[in-house]
């Protein structure tokens, strides 16, 4: 989860979920696979893919994307 409400699960299966939020991101499916040690790389549908530079630190993941100048700090639920 992040500070704004947003949320991301990742699967072991080469999955994950976005949830979404009300208004603003629609609930996405998603497949991933690591491009190199600080890259992941979303295949969201029929979407061009989106690759995030991540930095894991503890429970905590910087997500820094430079397709869309965002970035965001997501702390590990328990």
């Amino acid at each position: 989860v992040n500070a704004g409400g947003g949320s991301i699960e990742f699967y072991a299966n080469g999955t994950g979920f976005i949830p979404g939020i009300d208004g603003q991101i629609p609930p996405t499916n998603f497949s991933y696979a690591f491009t190199d040690e600080m890259h992941i790389q979303l295949n969201m549908g029929g979407l061009t893919p989106l690759v995030v530079e991540i930095k894991i630190s503890g429970d905590q993941m910087t997500w820094l994307s430079k397709a869309t100048n965002t970035s965001f700090v997501y702390t590990r639920r328990k």
